[in-house]
């Protein structure tokens, strides 16, 4: 199972795209999947970070701890600004964002069937009631069988839009209009907006759901990825996996 790689992939191919809106967003089928000038945003740093955390977890450090560490590392990373005044904050700051950066790092939660640590990454930074329903609910989206034929009408973004509950909105409609995880990522990417995200956890949910990452998705990631970075992917999958 290769969802990690699929978040992480769906990060990238969105990120060049991010902040379009309207007439300006790519078309489905012109979107570029292995992009030479993408690069890795926050969410596939926060992603990494969970992951390193549930590796170490025996190192009784917190997940808190793991999020500021990769934040602070990577800073430049596209990070909002609310998050990057939490990440210089005393450890056991608490914040209340309704963002949608609660739900973009949490698929090695999901992943584990880890409800606790879910819960508790959430309530660091995004210690919010509408981050913890949209983290549960895309928590039952990944265990739940997928709906068949049931398409709904998606509109592009006309305006930014970063709340967890309206990016997981879309998420959920992206993923019952497509078949494989490549589509997913297309066709969230040509709604514009805040592109990276959405393919993100879309392309994450797809995946797990799919199975259908190649080993050529698996390179690129790869390619864009310290050999930190890659060490955990693959310590965090081979746990997994058994």
């Amino acid at each position: 199972m290769n969802s990690i790689y699929a978040v992480i992939l769906g990060d990238l191919v969105g990120q060049p795209y991010e902040s379009k809106l309207k007439e300006n967003v790519a078309i489905k089928d012109n979107v570029i999947i292995y992009n030479d000038r993408a690069r890795i945003t926050d969410d596939s740093i926060m992603t990494i970070a969970a992951c390193e955390y549930l590796i170490q977890q025996s190192s009784e450090k917190s997940i808190e701890y793991f999020f500021k560490k990769h934040a602070l590392e990577n800073v430049g990373c596209g990070f909002g600004s609310g998050f990057k005044k939490w990440i210089n904050t005393p450890l056991g700051t608490i914040g209340n964002s309704w963002g949608n950066g609660s739900i973009m790092r949490i698929s090695p939660f999901i992943l584990l069937k880890d409800l606790k640590g879910l819960c508790d990454s959430i309530n660091t930074s995004h210690s919010h009631i509408i981050s913890l329903k949209a983290a549960m609910n895309l928590y039952e989206l990944y265990h739940q069988p997928k709906k068949k034929e049931e398409l709904f009408q998606i509109e592009q973004f006309e305006k930014m839009e970063l709340k967890s509950d309206i990016t997981l909105s879309t998420v959920y409609k992206v993923f019952n209009n497509t078949k494989s995880t490549h589509e997913a990522i297309k066709l969230a990417v040509s709604l514009g907006g805040d592109t990276d995200t959405i393919a993100s956890i879309v392309a994450g949910l797809s995946a797990y759901h799919y199975n259908d990452i190649t080993e050529k998705d698996i390179a690129y990631v790869n390619s864009k990825l310290t050999q930190s970075q890659k060490e955990i992917i693959l310590n965090f999958t081979s746990m997994y996996n058994n």
